[in-house]
């Protein structure tokens, strides 16, 4: 590949220029919308969705595929959000109260079981928000799917605890280093939907099939209520 195909518009410098300004964009779009912060689990789901339908397959319009995710995930994305933050506040509450009190064998016991607690927590809020973004399910399901998904392959687990652990550092590092909303957010979910994708392809592709059927069938039904409601109304007038 010469210079001027590799610096041409569909070239490869001008594939990633283009993400890499859809990932900042969105990161933007995602920390302007999370500063009510109970909507940042909305948020994280329809970032990842936007991710997965419009800038790793580079379909365009970044924004507007975010605000349609956000409206198909935020009657569970806020309440997982909020209960999300209440967890986290708790397991740092906990630690800080272990370390600061010397509290024995029994502190020791203690920080062992609240390690593994928020490992688990860590490991289901990895997957849960992407789940939410990518399809319709119960919250129960939703949470059950996350959990046997962190054991499918370990090795995806710890890399998106640690992205996950990761985002979380780089926000709440906002007021020290700012520039990190330029791309931390976007960067994560990208990093994340590059990952978890490929366990996810086969119910992608059962979930796509399903949804094909039930918009046929729904088509299907429009289509019979509307050459009845013709039929009625040939028929009116005729008799007219």
């Amino acid at each position: 590949m010469n210079m001027r195909d590799f610096f041409s518009i569909d070239g490869p410098f001008m594939q990633f220029f283009a993400k890499f300004l859809d990932i900042v964009l969105l990161s933007i779009v995602f920390c302007v919308c999370s500063v009510p912060i109970i909507t940042i689990g909305a948020n994280c789901s329809a970032l990842y969705y936007t991710m997965v339908k419009s800038v790793i397959p580079g379909e365009g319009k970044p924004v507007r595929t975010f605000f349609r995710g956000w409206r198909l995930s935020w009657k569970q994305g806020i309440p997982a959000g909020i209960v999300s933050m209440a967890v986290l506040l708790l397991i740092v509450m906990s630690f800080y109260m272990i370390l600061v009190n010397d509290f024995g064998a029994v502190g020791i016991f203690f920080g062992i079981v609240f390690v593994a607690f928020a490992l688990i927590c860590l490991m289901i809020m990895a997957f849960a928000f992407p789940l939410m973004g990518r399809f319709q399910n119960s919250m129960g399901a939703i949470l059950a799917n996350s959990l046997l998904l962190s054991l499918m392959d370990i090795r995806v687990t710890i890399s998106m605890v640690i992205i996950e652990v990761a985002m979380i550092v780089g926000m709440a590092c906002v007021t020290v280093a700012p520039f990190v909303v330029l791309f931390v957010p976007g960067l994560v979910l990208w990093m994340q939907a590059k990952m978890l994708e490929p366990l996810l392809q086969p119910f992608c592709e059962q979930n796509d099939s399903d949804e094909l059927k039930e918009r046929t069938e729904e088509e299907g039904e429009e289509v019979k209520k509307a050459w009845q409601e013709l039929r009625a109304f040939d028929q009116e007038t005729r008799r007219e």
